[in-house]
């Protein structure tokens, strides 16, 4: 199924007030979040927005990410993917539809990972080479 229509059906869940389990596609999340792997993306809540959070946002029409957010500039928020080193995507505050809720230690992690962004390139490399040894299948 398309991103823009799986995403699609997500956010009409998800305004609707009703969470949605997606699979983690691809590795723009990598490492805190692996291909794959399942998660659950709430209804967005005023709370669950601070840099450091995961949302789900429409990027463009038809396009949607699950990525951190970096930063909040009043109605705009800026957000990027734990495994990309460059893009950053710029959303308004409407085309933002769930968040994931984290535990305490994800977000330590995530913070941690922030301020490795300039070390960022060889530590992803580094985990596709020893994916590819131990999980062939997550090598996505």
């Amino acid at each position: 199924m398309p991103n823009g229509t799986m995403f699609g059906l997500a956010a009409e869940e998800l305004k609707a007030g009703r969470a949605v389990r997606i699979n983690v596609m691809g590795r723009s999340m990598r490492p805190l979040f692996r291909s794959g792997q399942t998660i659950e993306l709430k209804p967005i809540q005023p709370e669950a927005l601070f840099v450091g959070s995961v949302i789900m946002a429409r990027i463009a029409p038809e396009r949607y990410a699950v990525h951190r957010i970096l930063e909040i500039d009043g109605e705009h928020i800026t957000m990027m993917g734990d495994g990309n080193i460059v893009g950053k995507e710029r959303v308004h505050s409407t085309d933002i539809f769930g968040y994931v809720e984290c535990t305490e230690r994800h977000l330590r992690w995530a913070r941690l990972w922030r301020r490795l962004l300039p070390l960022r390139r060889y530590l992803l490399a580094v985990d596709r080479v020893l994916c590819s040894l131990g999980h062939p299948q997550e090598h996505n």
